[in-house]
């Protein structure tokens, strides 16, 4: 665990500079493994409409789309921790 939230972030920000292309790699192709997941957190069987809808959403979202929305945002996640640890505010 990082000593300071400095450090904290700055470890988030070198594990974000390839997150684009493993998200992808960790998602593509799929959705068997989230329907299952799904189906065992509400105890039912998923709609195949819910499935469907991740997997356009998935196939939607290019690795660089994705590098794009958690790019530069370290001190996002710096505000957040913090605020997760110390009960808001």
């Amino acid at each position: 665990m990082a000593k300071t939230i400095a450090m904290g972030q700055a470890k988030w920000e070198r594990k974000m500079q390839r997150a684009g292309p493993n998200w992808k790699a960790g998602v593509s192709g799929k959705e068997g493994n989230f329907s299952r997941g799904l189906s065992e957190s509400v105890g039912a069987p998923v709609s195949g409409a819910v499935v469907s809808a991740w997997r356009e959403g998935v196939d939607a979202t290019s690795a660089e789309d994705f590098q794009r929305s958690v790019s530069g945002k370290g001190s996002k996640w710096a505000e957040n921790f913090r605020r997760g640890v110390t009960g808001g505010g």
